[in-house]
């Protein structure tokens, strides 16, 4: 996979490195959420997007692929009716013999978009994995951008940076919860 880089992703990794003032964001302790900025998608080759989840019957996932397609306009759809003290979401794997280094940061562009999610005891999350592993789970005790509740189906830039290497990222609802249902435009790693 050759990577791409162009003068505004190296702007934005500069931003999420040193801190850039106006950055927004929802004030969680080496994690961020953003508008959505540029991103290096972990995307070509054989990489593939997938449903994970664990204590989550009739949870489903579809046009998958469109996650990781490098296109982020085209997105791929999970939708859980219920999470019992589990995980659900959509899981990037990066082509075969591609790994992320340590203290790179995974993020994913996605859009909550059911009308009556309900999060009983947890946080949206994002995970990464190697070779099937999971590496580190980070949760986002919050969903805010400046103070403003993000309301749904307004893109965000969810991220954390890394202190394990990875091949795989995954975001979703992580704890118990109800009717989830959420559209995944891409997963970045920079």
């Amino acid at each position: 996979m050759k990577p791409r880089f162009s003068l505004a992703l190296l702007a934005a990794s500069v931003c999420m490195y040193v801190g850039c003032s106006g950055s927004g964001g929802g004030g969680e302790p080496g994690g961020d959420i953003t508008q959505v900025g540029a991103c290096q998608t972990i995307s070509g080759g054989s990489t593939v997007a997938s449903l994970d989840q664990t204590n989550c019957p009739g949870c489903i996932a579809s046009n998958s692929e469109q996650a990781v397609d490098g296109n982020t306009e085209t997105a791929a759809t999970v939708i859980a009716p219920s999470v019992s003290a589990g995980f659900a979401g959509l899981r990037a794997t990066a082509q075969s013999g591609v790994v992320f280094a340590a203290g790179s940061t995974a993020s994913a562009i996605v859009a909550r978009t059911g009308n009556a999610f309900v999060l009983v005891a947890g946080s949206l999350a994002m995970r990464t994995y190697l070779g099937g592993a999971l590496q580190e789970e980070f949760a986002f005790t919050n969903d805010v951008i400046g103070g403003d509740v993000v309301s749904g189906g307004s893109k965000r830039q969810y991220s954390f940076k890394t202190a394990k290497a990875y091949d795989a990222v995954a975001f979703g609802v992580s704890g118990t919860a109800e009717n989830y249902q959420a559209d995944y435009y891409a997963f970045c790693s920079g």
